[in-house]
């Protein structure tokens, strides 16, 4: 796996040029004459080498040929099978989530069909606005798996450099958590945006935030009635467990497996960006 790390407003221009925004976008364009990279430095033992495998070829070829049966995540805030489907072994765990490999997969094959449900094609930029959960997990690995690329955003962003740079790699689709501490996200976009309130689900128009479709909310509430008000608080928001498709046997699933075989293992499947401004943000991208 290779990185590609940028610190500076300069270098942020010319990873953008390279690798964020869609060939033929606005953006794009003002950022046409920047210079492309063409240097990178190694360091450290070249031996193993690094595996030429894309994430899903990896996950199934060495990782549930090999260990299946081992732990894969555990998460002692959520409940088990939080997201329904089939009942699972959960590591002979009753009191909190706690997947093998081989359930990690069930679950994260769910939301690649769901993903691809909801039109998500290959390249496609698919926000997350969330702390550490199984969901999280399991929507890296989904979109890894047909060739989207997870746009992580830091939690602490102000509207103004969230909106900005949901706008900068034109987002899609959006995951997001009720809220994190003191940010309520469901409510700071239905006020920022009034449009969204009236959105359909998958139909979202906002002048601001042309790319985006839809928003998609995992529940992270102390109980289920508390997450039906958040959601009533801006219509387009879906319910995380209402995309994923359980059944093997789909056109869905079909459509995964031919995003699967056009897959290369150079393709860009994360961008992140982690610092409070923008205007000086470190945007790394994983290829």
């Amino acid at each position: 796996m290779s990185v590609l790390h940028t610190g500076s407003r300069r270098c942020l221009q010319v990873e953008i040029c390279m690798s964020i925004l869609r060939p033929g976008s606005a953006a794009s364009r003002r950022s046409s004459t920047a210079s492309p990279l063409t240097l990178s430095a190694v360091e450290g033992p070249l031996h193993p080498p690094l595996v030429s495998q894309t994430l899903p070829e990896y996950f199934n070829r060495v990782i549930l040929a090999n260990h299946a049966e081992r732990p894969a995540l555990i998460c002692r805030r959520e409940r088990p099978r939080p997201y329904g489907g089939p009942r699972s072994h959960n590591l002979g765990v009753e009191k909190h989530l706690a997947w093998n490999f081989g359930e990690f997969n069930v679950n994260i094959k769910a939301l690649a069909r769901g993903l691809v449900g909801l039109g998500v094609k290959k390249g496609d930029r698919v926000g997350v606005i969330m702390g550490n959960n199984s969901a999280y997990a399991m929507l890296q690995w989904a979109c890894a798996s047909i060739g989207a690329i997870l746009v992580t955003l830091n939690p602490a962003y102000r509207l103004p450099e969230l909106v900005k740079t949901l706008s900068l790699v034109e987002v899609s689709h959006l995951f997001v958590v009720p809220r994190i501490r003191s940010s309520d996200y469901l409510s700071l976009l239905a006020n920022a945006f009034p449009s969204l309130r009236n959105s359909a689900p998958g139909a979202i128009q906002e002048p601001e935030l042309p790319a985006l479709r839809h928003l998609l909310v995992v529940d992270n509430t102390p109980s289920f009635k508390e997450f039906e008000l958040e959601l009533e608080i801006i219509k387009p928001a879906v319910d995380f467990r209402e995309i994923l498709l359980w059944g093997e046997h789909s056109s869905e699933q079909r459509k995964v497996e031919e995003l699967q075989g056009s897959l290369h293992h150079d393709d860009i499947i994360n961008l992140q960006f982690t610092r409070y401004l923008i205007v000086s943000d470190s945007g790394q991208s994983f290829d």
